[in-house]
């Protein structure tokens, strides 16, 4: 996902892909119920940021999530 350089590309390359409309849905749940992304996968906390900014994601995103927290933390990572 990154080149090296500080630049965050996307799952398979540097150009939105299917492998991203498919992994981000489940990394956003995973995240919903309680991933902490940092200070673990860094490279894929700004991952997940850079991904929320897409306009596609922003128009689907469920709207019951917008400044919530999900109702129970299934993951719990030390």
């Amino acid at each position: 996902m990154s080149s090296g350089d500080g630049d965050v590309g996307y799952i398979a390359g540097k150009q939105l892909s299917m492998a991203d409309i498919a992994v981000f849905p489940y990394l956003a749940l995973a995240v919903r119920f309680g991933l902490q992304l940092e200070p673990k996968f860094p490279h894929m906390a700004l991952y997940y940021q850079k991904m929320l900014q897409l306009p596609s994601v922003k128009k689907t995103w469920p709207p019951h999530w917008v400044g919530t927290e999900a109702p129970k933390k299934i993951f719990v990572t030390a």
